[in-house]
């Protein structure tokens, strides 16, 4: 059981993190000129990108944790059959739509580096786009996440 709380409170803050910083993004950049804009929402991301990063991390080992002891160990999870029952291809599915998520979040926290420290001078307004696209990309799959994670619960 505290496993399971721990799953849902760690996803529940990665969410709701991501769902302010969206909101403030949007909010400062209709704000603010363009540069400010984004040298506030760059200190912003930077304080708030550790404290996610961890609440991502433990909710993803907290749901591994409940898989483990709703199937009493890994073996069951390594057989082939397995993953022909509902239950298993909406985790196989979870955990592939997981992964596509840590990706997307290791890209965004590089591309956000990028522009906070440019080398080489000005970052390209197209670089800027793709590291908004990523900021979406994560909160879609976080929602799909959710949203796989119920109909696992009642699967």
């Amino acid at each position: 059981m505290l496993v399971k709380w721990l799953h849902v409170a760690a996803a529940s803050i990665w969410l709701g993190g991501l769902v302010f910083t969206v909101i403030m993004n949007r909010t400062l950049r209709a704000l603010l000129a363009p540069q400010q804009a984004a040298q506030v929402t760059s200190y912003v991301g930077r304080r708030m990108q550790r404290p996610l990063r961890y609440s991502l991390y433990v909710a993803v080992l907290a749901g591994l944790g409940n898989v483990l002891l709703r199937f009493n160990g890994l073996s069951p999870l390594l057989a082939l059959s397995f993953y022909s029952t509902p239950f298993g291809q909406l985790f196989l599915l979870k955990l592939l739509v997981t992964l596509a998520l840590l990706a997307v979040v290791e890209y965004h926290s590089r591309a956000a580096r990028r522009l906070a420290w440019p080398p080489n001078g000005p970052v390209p307004p197209s670089y800027r786009r793709r590291l908004i696209a990523a900021g979406w990309a994560a909160l879609l799959l976080t929602l799909l996440l959710a949203l796989l994670g119920s109909l696992l619960r009642f699967s």
